[in-house]
C-alpha cells in the first residue's frame, strides 16, 4: 500500500515479487521473526526515502538473502514446513502465461512418489528404500492439486495415478500440468531428480541467485 500510494502501479509487480521473495527466503532460512519485521520495515522506510521506483527497485541490499542457506534448504527435505505452499505457488506464478488467475478453491500439496507405497508396487521396484527416504519429501516430488488428499489414489502406481488422480484435479495449476505432460510414462529417480533441478533453477532465477 505504501508503494502504491507513492508510485502507483509503476513497477508494482517487480516490487511485489522482490518483497515476497525476500520475506519467503528469510522465513525458509529461519531468520528470527523480529529480524524479518525489521527487514520489511526497512523496505517501507526506503519507499519514503527514494524519489523514484527505479531507485527503490535497484537497491539490492534491501532484498538481499542468504543464498547459500536458501539453496541448502531447497535441496533438503522440505515437506511439512509452512514455506512449501508459497514456494509451490511461486512455481505456479512462473509457469502462468499471463492469463487471469482463477480461484484455486481447495488446494492440497501432493507427493508424486507417495510417502507410503505398497511393498508390491512399481514404486518399490523403481526406487530403493534409500532413494525413497532421500527423495520423498524433496520439493521436486511435490505439486499442487485442486482437491483434498486421497491416500488410496495417491498410492497408485504412477501411470494410474496420473489418469485417476491427477488428470481431473490439476485445474489451473500450471506447474503440475507441466509435470503431467513432461513425464507421462514414469517417475523414477531420474525424472524426480530432473524435476528437482528444474524447480530449483526456476526459484534461483526468481530469487535473484
Amino acid at each position: 500500500m505504501s508503494y502504491y500510494r507513492k508510485f502507483g502501479d509503476q513497477g508494482i509487480l517487480q516490487f511485489t515479487l522482490k518483497v515476497a521473495c525476500k520475506n519467503i527466503a528469510d522465513f525458509i532460512c529461519r531468520v528470527a521473526p523480529t529480524k524479518r519485521i525489521d527487514n520489511l520495515n526497512n523496505i517501507i522506510g526506503a519507499i519514503d526515502y527514494y524519489s523514484t521506483s527505479e531507485e527503490l527497485l535497484s537497491k539490492q541490499s534491501l532484498y538481499a538473502i542468504d543464498s547459500q542457506e536458501f539453496l541448502a534448504n531447497l535441496e533438503a527435505d522440505i515437506y511439512g514446513r509452512k514455506c512449501v505452499l508459497p514456494l509451490l505457488l511461486l512455481l505456479e506464478f512462473n509457469e502462468k502465461d499471463g492469463s487471469e488467475w482463477k480461484d484455486f478453491g481447495t488446494v492440497s500439496i501432493e507427493h508424486i512418489l507417495p510417502q507410503n507405497p505398497r511393498s508390491y508396487s512399481q514404486w518399490c521396484k523403481d526406487f530403493t528404500e534409500t532413494e525413497r527416504l532421500y527423495y520423498t519429501n524433496k520439493l521436486g516430488n511435490l505439486c499442487l492439486l485442486g482437491r483434498r488428499k486421497n491416500s488410496s489414489l495417491g498410492n497408485l502406481d504412477y501411470k494410474q495415478k496420473l489418469e485417476r488422480y491427477f488428470k481431473g484435479n490439476i485445474g489451473s495449476f500450471a506447474n503440475t500440468l507441466k509435470i503431467y505432460h513432461t513425464y507421462p510414462n514414469q517417475w523414477t529417480p531420474v525424472e524426480l531428480r530432473e524435476n528437482q533441478n528444474r524447480v530449483v533453477d526456476i526459484l534461483k532465477k526468481l530469487f535473484g541467485i
